[in-house]
């Protein structure tokens, strides 16, 4: 089904319902999708619950989105790398990455790696 979907049609890459299928079986199939449904909350929300990475492939605007990226770093830290930059600077966000991996603070703000609330 992955190899199936990365190698469909440009038609089948924007169908809102055939990305949902692909993206639930497996999150980094998001890549193959097309700018519009990468764009797409709930997909790239199902993307991300598949595989943590496929934050990587979501639209600049759901990078930047605080909602979508709490939900993906609450579980897996990393991801911070594929937020969008302006993110690295909200407490909330790098808190709760902090959470699932410690290292999460290399993306933080030098103002946030100041804070003794957010290191410890």
């Amino acid at each position: 089904f992955n190899a199936a979907f990365a190698g469909a049609s440009a038609e089948i890459h924007n169908d809102r319902e055939a990305a949902l299928v692909a993206v639930s079986a497996a999150g980094a199939l998001l890549e193959h999708c097309s700018e519009d449904v990468r764009d797409d909350f709930a997909v790239v929300a199902t993307a991300v619950d598949s595989f943590q990475g496929a934050l990587r492939y979501a639209s600049e605007r759901l990078r930047g989105d605080k909602d979508m990226v709490l939900r993906v770093v609450g579980r897996h830290g990393t991801a911070l790398a594929w937020a969008h930059e302006r993110l690295c600077h909200d407490r909330d966000v790098i808190v709760e990455a902090s959470k699932s991996y410690g290292y999460a603070l290399e993306y933080a703000s030098d103002e946030l790696r100041g804070e003794k609330e957010v290191v410890l």
